[in-house]
């Protein structure tokens, strides 16, 4: 009996040791975020943080988890959803594709934060005037960025007027 549990501790120990030897080698890997492009296309150094923030949250968002707040658009294609976002400043609308990738994406938010560089240059031009109010507009489709821009309500005085930044085209 004692010359049995040795012989099966033996058996044991080798099977466990030559198990352990056995190299393993692993394929490199590539992880990537889910709409990885949408979001390099879409944000930059002059992107407003509350932008900034639902572009990452739409980005992460899970069409197969969340199929309550899904809306079917049917004259796209059969497969896309549109999913509605909202914040106290504004809003955002994103289409998902079958694959949960986002095509097309519109966001509006208004008196918001405007980046430093941005109001700068708004006040350098307009010397003596004050923003009053903003908006800021995005559009995204088909992994291009299609407008982006601040729409800046100035006064001075009784004077008013408006000042758009094409952020595109925006060089500071």
């Amino acid at each position: 009996m004692k010359t049995l549990v040795v012989s099966m501790l033996a058996i044991l120990t080798i099977g466990i040791v030559t198990a352990q030897e056995v190299p393993v080698e692993l394929e490199d890997v590539v992880v990537s975020a889910k709409n990885e492009k949408f979001l390099s296309t879409v944000q930059d150094e002059y992107t407003p943080d509350i932008a900034r923030d639902m572009e990452a949250l739409a980005a992460r968002y899970d069409l197969e988890h969340n199929p309550f707040s899904l809306t079917h658009i049917t004259n796209i294609t059969q497969t896309d959803y549109v999913v509605e976002f909202i914040s106290n400043k504004g809003y955002m609308y994103a289409v998902y594709d079958e694959n949960g990738d986002i095509s097309v994406c519109s966001e509006r938010y208004k008196n918001i934060a405007i980046p430093k560089p941005v109001r700068d240059q708004v006040y350098n031009e307009n010397t003596g005037w004050q923003i009053d109010k903003n908006q800021y507009k995005s559009v995204f489709k088909d992994d291009q960025l299609i407008k982006r821009e601040f729409k800046m309500y100035l006064k001075n005085g009784d004077n008013n007027k408006v000042v758009i930044v094409d952020l595109q085209k925006f060089d500071h």
